[in-house]
C-alpha cells in the first residue's frame, strides 16, 4: 500500500443506520452498500447542478456546444483554484508510481505535469 489508504464508501457507511430503518438493518443489501449508493446518486445530482449553473446561458445565445464549453472551462478554473501546483506527488495508478510535479489543467481536464527528469506530460 502506498500513499493514503483508499476509502470504500460502503464500509465507511456501513455504521449508519439504513435509510427508513430504525435498527440500521440493510435488508437484502450488505451493510452499507445502500447507503453508499444513495450519497453517491447524490454527490452526482449535487455536482451535476453545480456545472449546470456555472455558467450563464444567455451568453451563448442558447448555443449548446458554448454553454457546454462554458461549464467545462468553468469546472477546470475552479478545480484550478483548489489544487495544489507546484508540490512532488506520487503516481499511484502508473506503473512504477512515477514522481511528478502537477504544473496545471488542460481544457479538457487532463493533468499536466512535469517529470523529475524535465519532461512535460499529459
Amino acid at each position: 500500500q502506498r500513499g493514503r489508504q483508499a476509502t470504500c464508501l460502503a464500509e465507511h457507511c456501513a455504521g449508519w443506520p439504513a435509510e427508513g430503518s430504525s435498527d440500521g438493518d440493510n435488508v437484502g443489501e450488505e451493510k452499507g452498500v445502500h447507503e453508499a449508493r444513495v450519497l453517491a446518486a447524490e454527490i452526482s445530482q449535487v455536482v451535476h447542478a453545480w456545472a449546470c449553473a456555472s455558467h450563464n446561458p444567455a451568453s451563448s445565445g442558447g448555443n449548446k456546444r458554448a454553454d457546454q464549453q462554458a461549464a467545462a472551462e468553468a469546472i477546470v478554473r475552479e478545480w484550478s483554484e483548489w489544487a495544489e501546483f507546484g508540490k512532488e506527488l506520487e503516481l499511484r495508478d502508473k506503473p512504477g508510481h512515477e514522481t511528478v510535479i502537477p504544473l496545471g489543467v488542460e481544457p479538457d481536464g487532463q493533468l499536466r505535469v512535469k517529470t523529475l527528469d524535465g519532461r512535460i506530460n499529459v
